[in-house]
């Protein structure tokens, strides 16, 4: 589970990644970050009605922290992360949805270098 300090919640973080963030965009996602002047990283997870069902919509953001929580102590600290669902996501494989977050931190340069 994701620590609640980690998330984003406020309607001001998520307008200010919207409006001066560095967005990369895949199929099945959009990754919008920015640097936070924190000592941790925070995120936020934004998934549409358009989606589906409550039910449906839940268990994309449920697959979405978890993989988050996964790649966070890989990642770079300081940032602030949004990652948007697209329709393209609903009925994919957790495997696919990690691989696909994993594509576009390393592609937005905050993974950790390793040695």
């Amino acid at each position: 589970m994701l620590h609640k300090h980690l998330r984003l919640r406020q309607r001001d973080d998520f307008k200010r990644l919207r409006l001066s963030g560095e967005t990369r965009t895949q199929a099945l996602m959009t990754l919008s970050m920015l640097p936070n002047a924190l000592t941790h990283n925070r995120y936020g997870f934004i998934v549409s009605k358009q989606l589906g069902s409550a039910a449906v919509r839940n268990r994309v953001k449920r697959q979405l922290r978890e993989a988050m929580r996964m790649l966070h102590p890989s990642l770079r600290e300081g940032y602030d992360i949004v990652i948007i669902a697209r329709r393209a996501l609903v009925g994919q494989s957790f495997a696919v949805i990690v691989r696909t977050v994993q594509e576009l931190t390393r592609q937005s340069g905050l993974m950790r270098e390793e040695a």
